[in-house]
This record gives C-alpha cells, sequence and structure tokens, in this order.
C-alpha cells in the first residue's frame, strides 16, 4: 500500500499523517507552539474587539490596514530591541509579544487577501 492508501485509511488528516510518519524536528515543535500562543493571544483579542478587521469589502482598505498594523508592530519591535539591546531586561516580555502580535496581523493579512483574491498557492522552493 502506498502512502496514499495508508492516508485513507487511517483517517487522519495529512498534516497529521506526515507528522506521523515523518516527526518534526525540535525547532519545528517550538515554531509550531509560538504559532499555538499567538493563535491563543488572537482568539482573546477577537472576544474583546470582535470581527470588524475582516468585514471590509474594499480590497485596497484592507491591504493599508495590515500594512499599517504591522509597521505599528515594526516601530514598537526596533525601540524594544534597542532597549533590549541595552541591557533592559524588562523591556523583553513586550517585546515577544510584539513578535507575536507580528505573527497575527501577518496572518491576517494573508487572510484578508486571500478573502478578496483567493487562495494562492505555497511557494515551498
Amino acid at each position: 500500500m502506498n502512502d496514499a492508501g495508508l492516508l485513507g485509511a487511517t483517517g487522519l488528516s495529512e498534516r497529521l499523517f506526515k507528522r506521523c510518519v515523518f516527526p518534526a524536528s525540535p525547532t519545528q515543535l517550538e515554531f509550531e507552539n509560538i504559532l499555538s500562543d499567538a493563535a491563543e493571544i488572537r482568539e482573546a483579542k477577537v472576544r474583546v474587539y470582535g470581527e470588524s478587521a475582516y468585514n471590509n469589502d474594499d480590497p485596497v482598505a484592507d491591504m493599508w490596514e495590515r500594512f499599517f498594523d504591522v509597521k505599528r508592530k515594526f516601530q514598537r519591535l526596533e525601540t524594544l530591541t534597542k532597549l533590549t539591546a541595552e541591557g533592559d531586561s524588562l523591556a523583553i516580555p513586550p517585546l515577544i509579544d510584539a513578535y507575536r502580535d507580528i505573527l497575527n496581523y501577518a496572518a491576517m493579512g494573508v487572510q484578508v487577501l486571500e478573502k478578496h483574491y483567493g487562495k494562492i498557492p505555497l511557494d515551498k522552493s
């Protein structure tokens, strides 16, 4: 039986099947944990602020909104990175939070672009 036959026989998603056959590296697991943490933060923020960021029917406005969300966080990253580099250990937790926020804003950017223009095939090269 080939991989496709095994996949069908297990009833697992393709991603989970591949994980069982080809275990992830430790850094991949860390990466996935970070993404999971960012998803939890997003869920909490959606409960507080709602889904209005996803309800714009204007693709140009959507693109610019996500751009300025990320730009604002990059400015915060710059400030916090400088503080951390200068030895301010109190800047480390907000620095990590800013990176998580950028993950979420980037994902939101993909969501709104795909809403307007359709899913783009992944370039895994």
